[in-house]
């Protein structure tokens, strides 16, 4: 890795590198502004992600002086809350506002890619990868127009992984730690970027033929120093929230309930989505990881690819394994595009080689060149095909999205306003949409997927306690004779909840959209 080693700041070298644009790089610059700022507009009448609304309403609720995990909670590590805090705390209360400030961390992230592709290969390497990664992101099924926590912890992911692969200096690893360690307090799934790296240093002494003491000492001390910095980070976390007498409830949300209680179902029809919105890209990447496995079994392996392959593998399992592979993808989209670039720029050289020794040996003999014709076209035919196919795919599934609107989820939550006061409880997951509207408050609860027992209990003591006064619940999830169902993932958590509902409230108005309850014994 030697090569690309520098001790100059990524963002001085980032700096460098626009302003000597000139050719096909000002057509790079183009393209990118387009991608970067134009497709996020096609998405901005979108109706509001669920984990989006959570976010924004806990951050606002933040910025009038509740206390998160002690008065409002959700399972989430604390990044993404204090973001929509000082957005609130700036006057901006569109979720528009939100929306751009995701758009701008995007747009940074694809400059760092563009940097490390550069740093690592070449130039056109790096333009290729950034622009893909930016296409990838905005594809419809990933949410990555969103205001949600993947896009700021990818971004401290491309960060870690450019000073960890271009800095010698153990200052530059305590500053891979220190970012890791920002990165986790948005997405606990930063935790799996720390394990490739753990990986890839230890599959790299291994790859030395002379492992001296040196070299070991060398490689701990990155280690080590990448952990001074990871853990300055989140003891700090800690000993802000220990100073509030909520250190407990932030270890418990934050890191306990998402690491070890939370097990969200696998839907087979979103990974079939996942797989078609980019299949090239998939198939191309996959086949770059396990390229790079043969290669590493030979001791023939370029480290920065293989490190690059272990961060792709190491933090898609999370996406592949829950849910519908949507936005937890995102974290896997600047190794992913890195190892795409990375293949176009193999398979472009290899084919100018055999292309340049196919016309020596035909002029040789006096024949006519068809050495790559059949290969080359064959392989055009094959990879048109699935790029034609992914576009039709994204352009059907965008289409079908922008049919949404956020007038309509809006007009339907505003009925509401009229028939509550104070806070509202919205049951079951998935509906919390209706905290957005200024008259309908948040209660001091947990608002998230009631995915534990102990989270059942923690919504339903919490309620008893708050006397929340009402509790609103989308109309089909009410049966004809009055029952409340819960979301049919955690059916079985929700039904505590669902009970203790259809228990201490009644029934009082039905909207278009929702039935609203309140509680028995409080006045109208």
């Amino acid at each position: 890795m030697q090569q690309y080693r520098t001790d100059r700041s990524p963002l001085v070298e980032l700096l460098d590198e626009l302003r000597s644009f000139e050719g096909q790089s000002l057509l790079f610059a183009t393209v990118f502004v387009l991608v970067g700022v134009g497709l996020p507009l096609l998405y901005a009448d979108q109706p509001l992600h669920i984990d989006e609304t959570i976010f924004i309403v806990i951050g606002q609720a933040l910025a009038e002086g509740a206390e998160l995990y002690t008065g409002v909670i959700d399972h989430k590590p604390p990044g993404v809350f204090y973001v929509a805090s000082a957005i609130s705390a700036l006057g901006f209360e569109t979720y528009l506002a939100f929306r751009a400030v995701t758009t701008l961390v995007v747009v940074v992230t694809g400059l760092l890619v563009f940097r490390l592709g550069t740093l690592l290969y070449d130039e056109p390497t790096g333009m290729v990868a950034s622009v893909l990664f930016l296409v990838a992101t905005y594809l419809p099924h990933f949410d990555g127009f969103f205001f949600l926590t993947e896009p700021y912890a990818v971004c401290c992911t491309v960060v870690a992984a450019t000073l960890f692969l271009t800095a010698e200096r153990v200052r530059s690893h305590v500053g891979v730690g220190v970012t890791l360690g920002i990165g986790v307090l948005f997405n606990q799934i930063v935790f799996l970027f720390g394990a490739a790296i753990l990986a890839f240093a230890t599959l790299r002494l291994w790859l030395l033929t002379d492992r001296s003491r040196v070299e070991f000492a060398r490689t701990g001390s990155h280690v080590v120093a990448i952990g001074v910095g990871f853990l300055a980070v989140v003891g700090a976390a800690m000993v802000s929230f220990a100073s509030t007498g909520a250190l407990a409830e932030f270890l418990t949300y934050a890191f306990v309930v998402p690491l070890t209680r939370y097990d969200p179902p696998f839907l087979v029809t979103g990974h079939v989505y996942m797989a078609l919105s980019l299949l090239p890209v998939w198939l191309v990447a996959v086949g770059m990881v396990v390229r790079t496995l043969v290669r590493l079994r030979a001791r023939r392996v370029d480290e920065a690819t293989l490190f690059v392959a272990l961060w792709a593998a190491f933090i898609a399992y999370p996406g592949l394994t829950q849910y519908g592979g949507d936005h937890k993808m995102l974290f896997t989209f600047p190794a992913v595009a890195l190892l795409t670039a990375v293949a176009l720029r193999l398979g472009w050289r290899s084919a100018a080689v055999r292309s340049r020794v196919g016309s020596l040996v035909a002029r040789a003999r006096g024949r006519p060149d068809v050495s790559v014709s059949v290969p080359t076209l064959v392989t055009v035919l094959l990879v048109g095909g699935l790029v034609v196919s992914a576009v039709g795919f994204n352009v059907v599934y965008g289409a079908h999205l922008v049919d949404d609107s956020i007038a309509e989820q809006r007009a339907a939550v505003q009925q509401i306003d009229q028939h509550v006061e104070g806070p509202v409880y919205a049951f079951p997951f998935f509906w919390q949409v209706v905290y957005f509207e200024d008259d309908v408050s948040l209660p001091n609860t947990y608002v998230g997927g009631v995915y534990t027992d102990g989270l059942a209990r923690t919504v339903v003591d919490h309620l008893d306690e708050e006397r929340v006064a009402y509790v609103v619940v989308p109309a089909g999830h009410v049966t004809d004779s009055g029952d409340v169902r819960g979301n049919r993932f955690f059916r079985d958590t929700d039904t505590q909840v669902a009970t203790y509902i259809e228990t201490h409230y009644e029934p009082v108005t039905e909207t278009d959209e929702y039935v609203v309850y309140r509680r028995q014994g409080d006045g109208a």
